[in-house]
């Protein structure tokens, strides 16, 4: 009985000594060491419509156990670089068969590429005492991921507009930022008027417009309608007008434009008239984005 006994412990320790043995053997020979991502290029050129095969096209992997594990390969993500080139950084990973893990970086360079682009569906006037919600104004369109309104925020003094704001101007700004890390910021102006006096109004054909540098540019075209009480105008491009009741001169609206159309950059166009019935004036602005 005692022997039997002591056989069974000498099993025991004969077993946990043996486990031990083999847990010790197993993490000595476990593989950590992740695969060697390689590219035949530092830099790669594609349009957006790249498919993910495309832009993995000659990045290999190679694991010092497993050989070739290039078919694992995959794009990891793709971030805007910071340094204003325009180009991007694009990851790729690539796995062996004991899942460790290699990374490669290089520069992508897109063909076809442009920013987020917003669009301001009205003018920023409002009137005082009321909350405004300017994001209600506003859409983003992107390149790669479609619409991206959802993602726009306001800053500035939307602390202001939030409270039912004064008359007066504030400024503010509208951004967004796509899948790929390139934020947009459009720098804006609001206006908060006074809701009891019967202005007139500028309406324009547009009041956020993107131009290609050295573009022609002619702000008076931007230029529809004034309205005055119930009454309806169209703006006409002449110094006299054939039917006054239904028309205006341009002449009339007096127009500031700061755009430098050689140079990118945000500019704003101010737009003033003022009624010669009513001695009551208003203003419209339109933005301007040269690329």
């Amino acid at each position: 009985m005692k022997e039997s006994k002591i056989v069974a412990l000498a099993l025991c320790a004969a077993s946990l000594v043996g486990g031990g043995a083999y847990a010790f053997i197993s993490a000595y020979q476990k593989d950590t060491t992740p695969p060697v991502l390689s590219a035949e290029k530092a830099e790669v050129t594609a349009s957006i419509e790249a498919t993910d095969e495309e832009l993995k096209n000659g990045v290999v992997a190679v694991d010092k156990k497993d050989g070739n594990v290039s078919g694992s390969v995959m794009i990891d993500n793709i971030k805007k670089k910071e340094d204003g080139s325009g180009d991007f950084d694009i990851t790729y990973v690539g796995f062996d068969h004991s899942s460790n893990l290699g990374k490669l970086t290089r520069t992508l360079h897109y063909t076809d590429y442009e920013s987020p682009k917003f669009e301001l569906s009205d003018a920023l006037r409002f009137p005082a005492g009321k909350q405004t919600n300017l994001l209600s104004y506003f859409s983003a369109t992107d390149c790669i991921d479609g619409n991206i309104t959802p993602f726009i925020s306001i800053g500035g003094d939307t602390a202001v507009l939030d409270k039912k704001p004064q008359q007066g101007f504030y400024d503010c700004t509208v951004s967004v930022t796509n899948s790929v890390g390139d934020t947009v910021t459009l720098p804006i102006q609001v206006e908060v008027y006074d809701g009891n006096v019967a202005r007139p109004q500028i309406n324009l054909s547009s009041y956020l417009v993107y131009l290609q540098a050295g573009s022609e540019f002619d702000p008076n075209s931007y230029l529809t309608q004034i309205k005055e009480y119930d009454k309806v105008k169209q703006v006409v491009f002449s110094e006299s007008v054939a039917d006054p009741d239904n028309q205006i001169s341009i002449m009339q609206i007096y127009v500031e434009s700061g755009v430098d159309i050689y140079t990118p950059g945000v500019y704003t166009v101010s737009y003033l008239y003022t009624s010669p019935a009513s001695g009551l004036d208003c203003t419209a602005k339109l933005i301007v984005v040269v690329e």
